[in-house]
């Protein structure tokens, strides 16, 4: 892949940065709802989409497992948030996650992941 332009990673590149500059909502820290532990679903996300980003290829089936779950639990998490910083911060970690997760050649959406 060398020298070669991924518009998949340029993608996730781009919202990987748009994540990166938002502050994680302070309200948060320290807090597990729903069974998530906030701050790590957000390092979890973060720390795959980096791996992913820094090599050219796909995860394999236990990485996309984890992040299957992670993004999950977001998912769960946005059905109760009702502040609109948070809900925006962790509807933006979600799409961050589902870009990679749809980028993976061999991942299928089930029901419960659309």
């Amino acid at each position: 892949m060398c020298g070669m332009h991924d518009p998949v990673r340029d993608e996730v590149r781009s919202l990987q940065q748009n994540h990166n500059d938002r502050a994680f909502p302070p309200r948060l820290r320290g807090e597990v709802i729903n069974g998530v532990d906030m701050v790590m679903v957000d390092a979890d996300i973060a720390g795959c989409v980096q791996v992913w980003l820094d090599s050219s290829a796909n995860l394999d089936a236990a990485k996309i497992g984890i992040f299957s779950t992670c993004r999950d639990e977001v998912q769960r998490v946005l059905a109760i948030l009702t502040d609109p910083v948070e809900r925006e911060y962790y509807a933006m970690l979600r799409d961050l996650a589902n870009a990679v997760l749809q980028s993976q050649h061999g991942w299928h959406r089930t029901p419960a992941h659309q």
